[in-house]
């Protein structure tokens, strides 16, 4: 948008003095222009000198007094007439002038200068407002997201760390626990039976012996074994993997929530 020249003080007291120009040579058309007589309205006729008519020797009463001092007496009422006429005339333009110039001047001069401080206070106000409300947004918005962030993302990591650990941990213990607990059954069973069997086959006989201890030992052992090593390797590998699993998994989620948590918040 154009923004509005300023008005100097030359340019008011110019339109001032024009006003009471104008006023002036109104106020003297009063008295100098005749109007026509022929009826005609709204048309300047061209002014004209007053020529005083010429006094012949009767008029001027030599040797008479007293049309001496009457026509002495003219000439100063004239002279007095002229002089009061341009007093008041002066003075009514004078006033007429000043005061048509003065609400001229002001008007200009208030529009003027309301619109200039409208433009320039709308536009400082603008710019200071969007700068400090991007300032302030933009901290209390990152504080905000970063809090939230961190505090969604460490719930969210905790709980699916604890998931995952918890579920890898028995996994893992299980199929340890199980493995473990076979192959010691199975080592200890056929230990137990090859002795027994041995010695009960040696006294009853090598073959029958043999036979029903290896057949016996076999199958106590290995259901002995694999209950005691089952329960066993379920409890320790339960506690083992659930101890490696909670740290793996806080770790993991912890480092991965906070991760997620940054970024989200400084995306935000």
């Amino acid at each position: 948008m154009n923004q509005p020249k300023n008005v100097s003080a030359s340019q008011r007291k110019l339109w001032i003095g024009t006003g009471i120009a104008a006023v002036a040579v109104a106020v003297a058309g009063v008295y100098v222009w005749d109007t026509p007589s022929d009826g005609a309205s709204g048309t300047i006729v061209p002014a004209q000198r007053y020529r005083a008519p010429q006094h012949s020797a009767a008029d001027v009463g030599v040797g008479n007094q007293s049309a001496t001092q009457s026509s002495q007496g003219n000439v100063a009422g004239g002279i007095a007439g002229t002089q009061a006429g341009n007093q008041a005339g002066n003075q009514a333009g004078n006033q007429a002038g000043n005061q048509a110039g003065n609400q001229a001047g002001n008007q200009a001069g208030n529009q003027a200068g309301n619109q200039a401080g409208n433009q320039a206070g709308n536009q400082a106000g603008n710019q200071a407002g969007n700068q400090a409300g991007n300032q302030a947004g933009n901290q209390a918005g990152n504080q905000a997201g970063n809090q939230a962030g961190n505090q969604a993302g460490n719930q969210a990591g905790n709980q699916a760390g604890n998931q995952a650990g918890n579920q890898a941990g028995n996994q893992a213990g299980n199929q340890a626990g199980n493995q473990a607990g076979n192959q010691a059954g199975n080592q200890a069973g056929n230990q137990a039976g090859n002795q027994a069997g041995n010695q009960a086959g040696n006294q009853a006989g090598n073959q029958a012996g043999n036979q029903a201890g290896n057949q016996a030992g076999n199958q106590a052992g290995n259901q002995a074994g694999n209950q005691a090593g089952n329960q066993a390797g379920n409890q320790a590998g339960n506690q083992a993997g659930n101890q490696a699993g909670n740290q793996a998994g806080n770790q993991a989620g912890n480092q991965a929530g906070n991760q997620a948590g940054n970024q989200a918040g400084s995306i935000k």
